[in-house]
């Protein structure tokens, strides 16, 4: 499943927020792709029918070094506004998304 697939089937982790569950790609590696009026995204609206761009963040495995310019900080966990292509490429890499992490942590 690539980045557009699980944006409009990722069950939602804060309803109220527009908050998704992580995802879960087939290597076990997972990630957190958001996008709404609250995220870093493109469109910034709530179910857009697609995204250009997506708000990503506490990934188990450090992006590749070609999203440093979206990292929202020096020491931050979150990339905004990084472009479907470049997560669609990083999540094949992964082995695709395959649903939802099990369980949740402090949103992580």
């Amino acid at each position: 499943m690539n980045t557009r697939e699980w944006l409009s089937v990722a069950p939602f982790h804060r309803a109220s927020m527009h908050v998704r569950k992580r995802a879960k790609c087939a290597d076990g590696m997972t990630i957190s792709i958001q996008a709404s009026e609250g995220h870093y995204c493109r469109p910034r609206i709530n179910f857009a029918l697609a995204y250009l761009a997506v708000e990503v963040g506490f990934p188990s495995e450090e992006p590749p070094s070609s999203w440093d310019e979206y990292r929202d900080g020096p020491a931050s966990d979150v990339w905004g506004y990084v472009p479907v292509e470049l997560v669609d490429a990083w999540l094949a890499e992964h082995g695709g998304i395959v649903g939802p992490k099990e369980t949740e942590e402090s949103g992580r």
